[in-house]
């Protein structure tokens, strides 16, 4: 809301449009993710990278017009990424562990909102309300090149947890 309104001047309306454009692509990333039967660890690094990559455009989109398609690719990187990560982690673990898996998975992504949201707001104070989105571009563009870096040193290595770690659904 402080995105659609002190950078891209304007208001509720807008902002609902754009949260529904948003939706419109995470559900159709969704849609194509759920007729993939192998995800292979490539397709998270491509994935945050893509992730990171959306969210600096948006940070830069001047106005409303521009913001649409920007925020249609976050929508569908955003399942891609979100979906491949946490097939990787669930089909690779343990069975048993599962459960604190999944616990684990959602306390990073959803639980450290309390704490991400008043930075993030505090930022957009002090900074402009682009500063949280390019923020979390970079740091997706960084996770991204970091897993890449990290894929070919056991790649090099000659573990089996290289750029070809898969995961199969079943």
């Amino acid at each position: 809301p402080l995105f659609v309104e002190r950078s891209l001047h304007d208001g509720d309306t807008a902002f609902t449009f754009l949260y529904t454009i948003f939706s419109v692509g995470a559900l159709a990333s969704a849609l194509v993710v759920a007729h993939r039967q192998l995800v292979h660890l490539r397709n998270v690094l491509i994935g945050a990278g893509a992730f990171g990559v959306a969210l600096v455009l948006l940070s830069l989109t001047p106005g409303l017009a521009l913001a649409v398609p920007v925020l249609l690719l976050l929508g569908v990187t955003s399942i891609l990424y979100f979906t491949a990560t946490t097939a990787i982690v669930q089909v690779d673990a343990d069975p048993s562990l599962h459960g604190r898996i999944l616990a684990l998975q959602t306390v990073l992504l959803i639980g450290t909102a309390p704490i991400g949201g008043p930075i993030d707001g505090a930022l957009a104070d002090l900074f402009g309300a682009r500063v949280p989105l390019l923020l979390g571009g970079v740091a997706a563009l960084a996770a991204a090149a970091w897993g890449l870096l990290a894929a070919r040193r056991a790649h090099a290595l000659g573990r089996d947890d290289g750029m070809d770690a898969a995961a199969r659904f079943t």
